[in-house]
């Protein structure tokens, strides 16, 4: 809901004013148009979805599995 948006930025000290400006001015809908149509090109169906080094962490995501791949990935840096 558009309130409860408005009430997490107070919440986090931003404008409220502000954000309910550049929501009704459609201010992002640029970039979010451009981040969907990213995403949609490098796989990503739903969220969250997470690459480590070419695996794909989607659907009924194993956190075990992410925390290993993750701690493979540093390890190799």
């Amino acid at each position: 809901e558009r309130g409860d948006l408005l009430d997490c930025a107070a919440a986090l000290g931003l404008s409220p004013t502000e954000l309910a400006g550049a929501l009704d001015g459609q201010v992002f809908t640029a970039r979010i148009q451009r981040d969907m149509g990213s995403g949609l090109m490098s796989g990503v169906a739903e969220t969250p979805t997470f690459f480590v080094n070419g695996r794909v962490f989607e659907d009924d995501l194993d956190f075990d599995a992410l925390a290993v791949a993750l701690e493979e990935a540093l390890a190799a840096t």
